[in-house]
């Protein structure tokens, strides 16, 4: 069954959680994101949690490494947020 999303899912090629993280954060600092909440589905687990924590550390954002079958309730997540200059 599909079910109606507000929400935009993007595939970054060739960039690895682990081994490119550094770069990864370098490549979303232009951007200026401020995001609410972010979801860590690439990479075995314990690089993961790594990539979520640089997230964390990096930009402040609330990131989560979702467990097989996990759900979440997206509709608080899915207000804009307003884009302040950092």
């Amino acid at each position: 069954q599909f079910w109606p999303v507000k929400a935009e899912v993007r595939v970054i090629e060739n960039l690895s959680a682990h081994a490119d993280g550094q770069e990864l954060c370098d490549w979303l600092k232009p951007a200026r994101l401020n995001l609410r909440k972010v979801f860590v589905t690439h990479g075995e687990g314990h690089a993961a949690k790594t990539m979520a924590a640089r997230l964390h550390e990096t930009f402040g954002w609330d990131c989560t490494v979702p467990t097989a079958g996990q759900e979440f309730t997206l509709n608080d997540l899915c207000l804009p947020i307003p884009v302040t200059a950092k």
